[in-house]
């Protein structure tokens, strides 16, 4: 990579180093820059923790090759950020702290350290891999032109969860929080100018309290050449697989859901079936839920995800709650497998219900869905050869990287680099 002091510098900000990228977020951002093989040049500020390896030269090769410089800011600097007085759970609803989403942690240091190297003019271009990191920014006088990868709607995730909850306590607490979000889109979202959503569902749903903002749509994508059906692997007869970060809330509340309401549906008419249920942290609940179950295993965090898909006759996808793209149903679209999902499961993919999914919203619905597939080999594989084309025509991470860089084109161009080489 040439090293001309012409070529676009680009400062990229990310809670966590992305590698090996083991959640939705660093996945996210580790595929969209490895992709840049020209054009540019990144350097990459985060949080330092055990995941950065000591060797800089090494770090800065596994973000790609447009990177020339990893700079640490150690998590030792985050300090937890007091909540304020007794009533500050109910004002933060009418006037939302900028730091009340996520966990409540700010670094000086951290501010310190974004402030000093976006005013030193060396960056065309400041991009923030979530709203989190934006608070490092925000107050700046530089006019450095920047991008605030937003990914999913609070809002949007909350509504969709509220709906969910039973008991009056619970949906009196969700629907605060649903409140809540939404005030803090729309005092917060405006102030970034330059914002991408990573679905054109999530960005219609805020679309009304960005402001004047300018919002693009970046999806997630999937690695089609990693995620690919291993023919040589046998399919295990009536299994069902599902996948995810089993502590990320709406997993969990999939699995419990179909354990409880959709599982005993599918066993009563196949007591074959299997399910497996693969991903980190999985708590308690579920494992002693799975336990009830003896068509049911839980795996916790595994080497390699690719054979359970491989062995799976189904992928189910049961979520009743969330926003964004989900990573899930890409993969198994990639690995050639027949899929049963809500339709919640679906929103801001190109899902065609038939074609590269079945949609089911009931359990009855769900278990049917299901049972019949895992009885039909054919119907089984054009579902699953229909969802790896769309992986490959629509969802590539070199596709999303081409939509990123026409995005950071256009800013450069509007704020005066057009004199620059642009790739």
């Amino acid at each position: 990579m040439s090293l001309d002091t012409k070529t676009p510098l680009i400062l990229v900000l990310a809670p966590r180093y992305p590698y090996p990228p083991t959640d939705g977020h660093q996945l996210r951002t580790y595929n969209l820059f490895k992709h840049f093989s020209d054009g540019y040049r990144f350097h990459f500020l985060t949080f330092g923790d055990d995941q950065v390896p000591n060797d800089r030269e090494k770090a800065i090769h596994q973000l790609g090759p447009c990177f020339e410089d990893v700079i640490i800011v150690p998590e030792s600097s985050l300090t937890r950020v007091s909540a304020g007085g007794k009533f500050s759970k109910i004002t933060n609803i009418a006037y939302p702290s900028m730091i009340s989403l996520g966990l409540p942690y700010y670094s000086t240091e951290m501010f310190d350290t974004v402030n000093r190297l976006v005013n030193s003019r060396q960056y065309d271009l400041v991009f923030f891999a979530g709203y989190t990191m934006f608070w490092y920014f925000y107050k700046t006088s530089s006019p450095v032109p920047y991008i605030v990868d937003i990914l999913d709607s609070p809002a949007l995730a909350m509504k969709s969860y509220m709906r969910t909850q039973k008991g009056f306590k619970r949906k009196i607490e969700s629907y605060l929080q649903y409140l809540w979000s939404r005030r803090y889109e729309k005092v917060h979202f405006p102030i970034a100018k330059n914002i991408i959503f990573i679905s054109a569902v999530d960005f219609a749903f805020s679309r009304k309290r960005i402001g004047q903002s300018q919002a693009w749509v970046v999806p997630n994508g999937v690695d089609t050449e990693y995620f690919k059906p291993d023919r040589s692997v046998s399919v295990e007869p009536h299994s069902m697989l599902f996948t995810g970060v089993m502590d990320f809330e709406p997993n969990k509340q999939a699995a419990i859901y179909f354990m409880n309401e959709v599982l005993p549906l599918i066993v009563k008419q196949e007591p074959k079936a299997t399910l497996t249920i693969v991903g980190r942290n999985p708590d308690n609940e579920i494992r002693a839920l799975a336990r009830k179950h003896p068509n049911v295993k839980v795996t916790g965090l595994v080497e390699d995800i690719r054979r359970y898909f491989d062995e799976a006759s189904v992928y189910v996808c049961p979520l009743l709650s969330g926003a964004g793209v989900k990573n899930k149903i890409l993969e198994a679209w990639a690995m050639e497998k027949p899929i049963v999902a809500t339709s919640i499961s679906c929103e801001g993919l190109d899902a065609v219900n038939g074609e590269n999914v079945i949609m089911a919203d009931t359990p009855q619905d769900f278990a049917s869905a299901t049972l019949s597939l895992l009885s039909d080999a054919g119907r089984r594989k054009k579902l699953g050869v229909s969802g790896r084309k769309c992986a490959e025509g629509r969802y590539s991470w070199e596709a999303q990287a081409l939509a990123l860089d026409a995005i950071i084109k256009e800013l450069l161009w509007t704020h005066g680099k057009s004199n620059r080489t642009l790739g």
